[in-house]
């Protein structure tokens, strides 16, 4: 070997924060997306961080399905009262 050497590391792919970011994003989008394409898109993601999260983004996604699974129940609640 003549020369070995790295412009920079290699940071990877994390697919668990990339489907914890997506999710996010569904759940600022709860008023735009119907309740039964937000659970699939959430149920979708979560597979993704079941598989393959650290500490840190289990953590993360626990918030925004919580976030989510509130926002949708509050949405019904209103619809059922007319408000």
């Amino acid at each position: 070997m003549v020369y070995s050497g790295a412009q920079r590391e290699f940071i990877g792919l994390n697919r668990a924060r990339n489907a914890v970011l997506e999710t996010a994003i569904v759940a600022t989008r709860t008023h735009l997306i119907s309740a039964a394409e937000i659970r699939a898109d959430v149920a979708r993601l979560q597979i993704i961080v079941d598989k393959t999260a650290g500490p840190r983004e289990q953590e993360a996604m626990a918030l925004l399905t919580d976030h989510i699974a509130n926002k949708l129940a509050s949405s019904a609640t209103a619809l059922a009262t007319g408000g």
